[in-house]
């Protein structure tokens, strides 16, 4: 059961990002059908500690030549350690797919509640962003990605 959850289309398809209370772990589900009634697949992306509250989750679709792509992004809470975290997952029309690894966009205090992904357009490249609350200082923060990939990020 879940009580933090985010859900988006993902090529015309729901797709949900959630935490699972009874595992501590960030959760992903999507359906394998548009109208979602029926068939649906599971997966664990993160289970290192208590990880997945307050779980943000963004979908795009990339038409940049030469190589095309579907991503999914999902912003989450690290409970145990007190972290922002990110996770993407990218798929090329060429047939490549992949989760990366969980990163850390802010390590500094109790920071990653209430996150708020986004993609936006910077230059020619379109790049994750979050908002979230940093518990430690009492404040809203703002931290976007250097990358497409969601693997450097600058606050």
């Amino acid at each position: 059961m879940s009580s933090f959850f985010d859900l988006r289309t993902f090529i015309s398809r729901p797709a949900i990002a959630y935490y699972d209370e009874s595992d501590g772990d960030l959760g992903y589900l999507t359906s394998t059908e548009i109208n979602g009634t029926t068939v649906w697949t599971g997966r664990v992306l993160d289970a290192e500690g208590n990880v997945g509250k307050y779980a943000s989750l963004m979908t795009r679709e990339c038409w940049e030549w030469p190589n095309p792509c579907s991503v999914v992004g999902v912003s989450y809470f690290d409970e145990s350690n007190g972290d922002l975290k990110y996770i993407q997952y990218t798929s090329t029309y060429n047939g490549t797919s992949a989760w990366s690894a969980p990163v850390k966009p802010d390590t500094n205090g109790v920071v990653g509640l209430y996150s708020s992904l986004v993609f936006f357009q910077d230059g020619a490249f379109v790049k994750p962003a979050i908002c979230y609350y940093n518990e430690t200082e009492t404040a809203l923060m703002f931290t976007k990605s250097s990358d497409n990939d969601g693997l450097s990020w600058a606050p």
